[in-house]
């Protein structure tokens, strides 16, 4: 049978470092040389500083741009609501003189009505004395409940026997 070979960390990581201290790698030494269509390292600076500046620029125009609308905006607005509150102002104080004369009608009409309930309240004060104010008295002379006389009660007493009658006959 064949042997299955493993490899572990250690079996991978030996070959590999014998071969990478064999293997030095230097950069090689050259000197940059400038072509004619080539830009110098100062140059190249410079555009980017440029372009930086150029940008700061244009964030800074638009901030100000909206900062101007911004506080134009709120200028209207102050002045809208400056007159607005003129508006309700002169409003309120029409109303004020309708609302007083309206109040004052209507207070004099409601002391008028209430001077006429007094003198009713005044009629019913005043008691005569030969009326008694004692409650047996009322309860005896005033009775609600009226008597009725003999007569009457037979006729019921009929009626009454009549209509058991009938109900005793439908049965």
């Amino acid at each position: 049978m064949k042997q299955k070979i493993t490899k572990t960390k250690k079996t991978t990581k030996k070959p590999v470092r014998k071969t990478a201290r064999k293997l030095r790698v230097t950069k090689p030494r050259t000197k940059i040389v400038k072509l004619e269509g080539e830009k110098d390292i100062k140059d190249i600076r410079a555009e980017i500083e440029r372009a930086v500046k150029l940008e700061r620029d244009k964030r800074l125009i638009l901030w100000s741009g909206v900062t101007f609308f911004m506080v134009v905006i709120f200028v209207f607005w102050i002045f809208n609501l400056k007159q607005t509150f003129k508006q309700i102002e002169s409003s309120n104080s029409q109303n004020q003189e309708f609302n007083l004369n309206k109040i004052t009608d209507d207070f004099s009409k409601t002391m008028e009505e209430m001077k006429g309930n007094l003198a009713d309240i005044k009629e019913f004060a005043e008691i005569p004395a030969e009326v008694s104010t004692s409650t047996e008295d009322k309860i005896g002379t005033s009775s609600p409940f009226v008597q009725p006389n003999q007569e009457e009660i037979d006729e019921l007493k009929a009626r009454l026997e009549e209509l058991e009658n009938r109900i005793e006959a439908g049965e």
